[in-house]
């Protein structure tokens, strides 16, 4: 009889790719509705994060955001 061994990936959570750290802050950022909930993101993301984001956004979904910068500018 042949055994077969299988190999589990035993990686820990905290060192999975960021990758899914960045598509959760793409989701909150398109989830955001105010300035205070894209404000809110500094705490548990960084700038570089939330540019590196932003950037790979479509037009159509940074004018969204840019929207929301906007109203808080205007008041």
């Amino acid at each position: 009889m042949i055994q077969q061994s299988i190999v589990l990936d035993t990686q820990p959570l905290h060192q999975l790719p960021a990758l899914t750290s960045l598509e959760t802050l793409k989701a909150k950022m398109l989830a955001a509705k105010t300035i205070t909930e894209l404000h809110a993101l500094i705490v548990d993301y960084t700038d570089v994060e939330i540019k590196q984001v932003y950037n790979r956004l479509t037009s159509v979904q940074q004018s969204r955001i840019n929207a929301i910068c906007e109203q808080n500018r205007k008041g």
